[in-house]
């Protein structure tokens, strides 16, 4: 079975990608409403085909002063309440990857005495992935 290495995807925002990640991730849940009565017989019962679907994702990494995308831009997403171009893309050609309009939802800088300067990010995309194909 192929197996594909984390380590050539990248995570782009607004086309460029975010300097010096060692992680990233992103996940898809779907909310499951409650749907249990008497009649259950003692079960959970949820709705047929579940109800609201919701992609997030989150991103650590290294401060890179150099980078397009760094503390300075992030921040200046979230403060500014501006939604992204997420694009989540390998650098080999014929990779399949993901994209999708996305939202800062949190920011996290850490400052650690003689450490590199710590960034972490999570976001929440606007509807749906579309898949890409890295040509």
């Amino acid at each position: 079975m192929a197996k594909e290495n984390g380590s050539i995807f990248f995570l782009n925002v607004d086309g460029n990608p975010v300097g010096a990640t060692t992680s990233f991730s992103w996940s898809a849940s779907v909310d499951l409403p409650d749907t249990t009565t008497r009649d259950s017989g003692g079960f959970a019962e949820h709705l047929t085909g579940g109800g609201l679907r919701t992609i997030t994702g989150s991103c650590d990494g290294f401060q890179d002063p150099a980078a397009t995308v760094s503390t300075t831009e992030l921040y200046a997403l979230i403060s500014g309440r501006a939604d992204f171009t997420c694009l989540i893309i390998p650098e080999e050609n014929g990779t399949k990857g993901f994209t999708g309009e996305a939202t800062i939802s949190d920011l996290e800088i850490t400052y650690d005495m003689e450490q590199p300067v710590a960034l972490s990010f999570s976001f929440q995309v606007n509807g749906s992935w579309t898949e890409v194909t890295q040509s």
